[in-house]
């Protein structure tokens, strides 16, 4: 703070870090609500059933999806597949259930970092290797959370130059 009592001023200098960024595109974080708590399930299903000429019957039921909790601003994931198959012959029937959480999984939204932090199984994605899932806590940002201006931006250059050259971008 500096005050020039001469000229009538005040000069005031205020971090960046304190200022909130404004967009009309945007919702600053602080604005953010965390919803409401409640439960839900997303599925998938499929269906084959077959009879055949001899009277032998076949039936597949397969299912996948997400189980969920909102719990404050955690969010407890789950998904999951689950198989049904019945096999109906002359002389012998047979049946077969499956149920299994593929990924068990929780995550918040940490806004002052523009991140998400998941805890439990996870996968780690790779352009160059095969996913792999592993069990532990990732942090990774979250360009979701950032005005649409300071969302990284790279120009297309393209073009071939037969000299030296200087390109400039701006």
């Amino acid at each position: 703070m500096n005050i020039d009592l001469s000229s009538l001023s005040l000069k005031l200098t205020i971090p960046q870090y304190w200022l909130e960024y404004q967009d009309s595109y945007w919702v600053p974080p602080a604005h953010w609500e965390e919803g409401i708590n409640g439960a839900f399930i997303d599925y998938s299903a499929n269906v084959l059933a077959t009879e055949y000429a001899n009277n032998d019957k076949q039936i597949y039921l397969s299912t996948n999806g997400t189980a969920g909790i909102n719990l404050g601003a955690w969010r407890f994931r789950g998904d999951y597949s689950a198989t049904y198959q019945r096999n109906k012959e002359k002389n012998s029937q047979y049946e077969n259930r499956t149920f299994d959480f593929n990924r068990l999984y929780a995550f918040i939204s940490l806004k002052k970092l523009a991140s998400l932090l998941s805890v439990g199984e996870n996968y780690f994605y790779s352009d160059i290797f095969e996913s792999w899932q592993y069990s532990g806590i990732s942090l990774e940002s979250d360009d979701r959370m950032l005005p649409p201006k300071l969302v990284g931006y790279a120009p297309e250059i393209t073009g071939v130059a037969n000299t030296n050259a200087t390109v400039h971008c701006s």
